[in-house]
């Protein structure tokens, strides 16, 4: 294919430079041999400009081929770099809310130790002050408590 594109090149410069040029039929037998010989020169031309072409055209496809595998490729690393940071983010942030949450459970439950061991505080001085006030009545009261007490695990 390359042999006879340089061949129809050089008979194209030849025929342009007037070297080879198509004789009138008066002159010559040879004119329609020579105009069919320029048509073949310009259908060659022709193939080998869409050969070309379709060369030009592959090598284009094929680099944008390329820089699509490139640019997929540079998607899929940021795509993960950002996952990883978002798990990261999301992790900080669940940690910081445990935390808090941990905190206030911790402060709510000193806030009930806090007011159960002054309530029991209270009845013990309560009892204690029922106690002074009638010893004998407290003294059968405890001793009717151990019986009872005492029968319950009998049992």
């Amino acid at each position: 294919m390359l042999e006879l594109f340089e061949l129809a090149a050089a008979m194209s410069a030849l025929m342009e430079r007037n070297i080879l040029h198509p004789l009138s039929n008066e002159e010559s037998n040879e004119g329609p041999i020579t105009h069919h010989v320029s048509g073949l020169l310009n259908q060659v031309r022709r193939q080998h400009m869409e050969h070309k072409s379709a060369q030009d055209d592959y090598a284009r496809v094929k680099g944008d081929l390329t820089a699509l595998r490139e640019d997929l490729a540079a998607l899929t690393k940021a795509v993960a770099s950002g996952q990883a940071n978002s798990a990261s983010n999301l992790k900080d942030e669940i940690s910081k809310e445990t935390h808090a949450i941990f905190d206030q459970l911790r402060a709510s439950g000193d806030k009930a130790i806090a007011r159960a061991t002054e309530a029991g505080s209270q009845t013990v001085e309560s009892v204690e002050h029922k106690i002074e006030e009638r010893p004998f009545l407290s003294i059968i009261l405890m001793f009717l408590a151990g019986i009872v007490v005492g029968k319950m695990l009998d049992r």
